[in-house]
C-alpha cells in the first residue's frame, strides 16, 4: 500500500481547507472590536394625535372566566424621525432592528413599556430614515387611567446582526415628553 494514497491527500487538503475557513471566521469575528461605529439618532414626538379613554368589555373564548373590562388611557402619537444608520454597515453588517419605546411609571405597575416604532434597515441603501412627522405604529395604552400629564421617557434602541461574530445592542436615550392634561376625544 502507496504512502500517499488518494484518501491521505483528500484528507489532507480538506482539513487544510477547514482550518483556512476557521481563520477567516475568528478573524471576522474579532474585527466586530475594531469596527466600532457610532449612528446619528434622533427621534421625538412631534405631536400627541389623540389622547382618549377606553371602557369596553372584551369578547373571551372561555365563557366560565369572568368578564373584567378594560379601562384604560389611549395614546396615539407621531414620532419626528431623523436617523442615518449607514456607519453601522460594513462588510460583516447582516442588517440592523432599531426600534423607539416609551416609558413611564404608574400606579398599577413600576415600570411601563411600549414601542412605538421599529424598523429593519437590510443595507446601508435603507439605512437613512427622514419622517418629519410619522405616526406610530403601535399606540400607547396604559392599564388604567395614568397617561393624562404624565412625563414620559423615549428611548432609540439598535442591534446590529452581523453575519458572523456577537451581537451589538445599545440604547440612547432620547428627549422625554409630557402628555396633554386633558382628554382630546
Amino acid at each position: 500500500m502507496p504512502l500517499h494514497n488518494v484518501a491521505h491527500r483528500m484528507n489532507v487538503v480538506l482539513t487544510t481547507a477547514f482550518m483556512f475557513l476557521l481563520v477567516l471566521v475568528a478573524a471576522n469575528w474579532l474585527s466586530h472590536f475594531a469596527l466600532r461605529a457610532e449612528p446619528r439618532l434622533a427621534v421625538s414626538v412631534a405631536k400627541v394625535n389623540i389622547l382618549t379613554r377606553e371602557d369596553f368589555l372584551p369578547r373571551l373564548p372561555d365563557m366560565s372566566r369572568k368578564y373584567q373590562p378594560l379601562r384604560r388611557d389611549v395614546a396615539n402619537v407621531s414620532l419626528a424621525i431623523s436617523m442615518d444608520l449607514t456607519p453601522l454597515f460594513h462588510w460583516n453588517t447582516k442588517m440592523v432592528f432599531v426600534y423607539a419605546y416609551a416609558e413611564w411609571p404608574s400606579k398599577n405597575n413600576a415600570v411601563n413599556q411600549i414601542v412605538l416604532w421599529d424598523a429593519i434597515a437590510q443595507s446601508a441603501d435603507d439605512a437613512v430614515l427622514e419622517f418629519p412627522a410619522l405616526g406610530a405604529e403601535y399606540r400607547l395604552s396604559d392599564q388604567g387611567f395614568g397617561l393624562r400629564g404624565k412625563t414620559l421617557n423615549l428611548t432609540v434602541v439598535y442591534n446590529r446582526i452581523p453575519h458572523t461574530g456577537p451581537l451589538e445592542w445599545r440604547e440612547y436615550p432620547m428627549p422625554s415628553f409630557t402628555m396633554p392634561a386633558d382628554y382630546s376625544q
